[in-house]
């Protein structure tokens, strides 16, 4: 959140099949929107939408390999025990293309639907957590059903 300005972020999927009960274009209309809005509020400057079909990284991996992975001195992925065929599949693809590079990136794995089981880094988050939950809460599709915004702080704390 203090260095918002100087990401790069790429969103590849809207996760349109996440909602049950709504359609996938409504899921992905809403996602959509609210991903745009966290970017205006964060004040990213450059986001890159893939807009590939959820659940279907990996038949799409190809069109990731235009990503300038080499320019990059910090890279935040979904952590590689995650069960979710995307987020498994999206850290395999950049930590191959990485390792290949003579300068790497440090990678760092986060947690969203479980405990990572070995982390690598931790990042105090104490004096921004409002701000954190006020933000996670601004997906408002994405907790309809599951209040992720409180499974994820749980997780924060346990750390």
């Amino acid at each position: 959140m203090n260095y918002a300005g100087q990401c790069d972020v790429v969103l590849l999927t809207y996760g349109e099949k996440g909602n049950p009960g709504w359609s996938e274009s409504e899921t992905a209309h809403a996602r959509r929107e609210e991903f745009r809005n966290i970017m205006k509020r964060l004040e990213v400057h450059k986001y890159i939408e893939f807009k590939i079909p959820d659940s279907k990284i990996d038949e799409e991996i190809q069109r990731l390999k235009k990503i300038p992975f080499f320019r990059y001195d910090y890279i935040f992925l979904p952590n590689r025990y995650d069960i979710h065929p995307d987020h498994n599949c999206i850290y395999r693809f950049v930590k191959q293309r990485t390792d290949r590079q003579k300068v790497k990136p440090v990678i760092f794995e986060y947690e969203m639907w479980g405990m990572f089981r070995k982390p690598s880094h931790y990042i105090d988050i104490t004096g921004r957590i409002d701000e954190k939950k006020e933000l996670m809460r601004s997906y408002k599709s994405q907790e309809i059903y599951i209040n992720y915004c409180d499974r994820i702080v749980a997780l924060n704390y346990f750390r």
